[in-house]
């Protein structure tokens, strides 16, 4: 029988992030969504309800993106966002249609899995010292990295949000509807 060692387990995920953090390959890049981040603050202050607020708050954090320098469409985060705000109104056009047996657990799994990117937005232009999820990092860290297409910004916000915040999102969903 195999044991889960987590001191193990947490020793290799810190020693993976402090290499993580020496590779190269990204521009140096300042944390934040400067000259923006007051917006951004608020934006980020207080989670969405329901779908409606989710698309409500991808919206307003599209025009906050896109207001960065140099100018709308270069901001790499920016591109995941459009493809997250145009999937989720998706859900939203969906969610009461005959095909969903679900839609209460749906929409909370929506709104949960927001959240997180929401959380993960907030942690980045927090003061120093608030850890960024790892996955998450690796894109807001391209923010202005021109070396990749918005559709490879897309896809790492994609695996961000695949890979690191389903999980969560189904846990907390699980706990919110008991």
């Amino acid at each position: 029988m195999v044991r889960f060692d987590r001191e193990r387990a947490e020793t290799s995920a810190i020693r993976l992030h402090d290499c993580r953090q020496q590779l190269t390959g990204a521009p140096p890049c300042d944390r934040g969504w400067a000259p923006a981040h007051l917006e951004m603050n608020a934006a980020l202050l207080d989670p969405p309800e329901d779908i409606d607020g989710v698309v409500a708050r991808l919206k307003l954090i599209q025009v906050i993106l896109d207001s960065l320098p140099p100018g709308p469409g270069t901001n790499r985060v920016a591109a995941f966002n459009a493809l997250y705000l145009t999937i989720t109104e998706q859900v939203q056009a969906h969610l009461r249609g005959t095909d969903v047996t679900d839609p209460v657990f749906l929409e909370v799994l929506d709104v949960e899995f927001a959240r997180l990117y929401f959380t993960a937005l907030a942690s980045w232009g927090a003061a120093p010292g608030v850890d960024t999820p790892d996955a998450w990092e690796v894109l807001f860290r391209r923010a202005h990295d021109h070396r990749i297409s918005p559709l490879e910004a897309a896809v790492l916000g994609v695996n961000a949000h695949i890979n690191h915040d389903l999980a969560l999102a189904l846990i907390a969903t699980w706990q919110r509807l008991g």
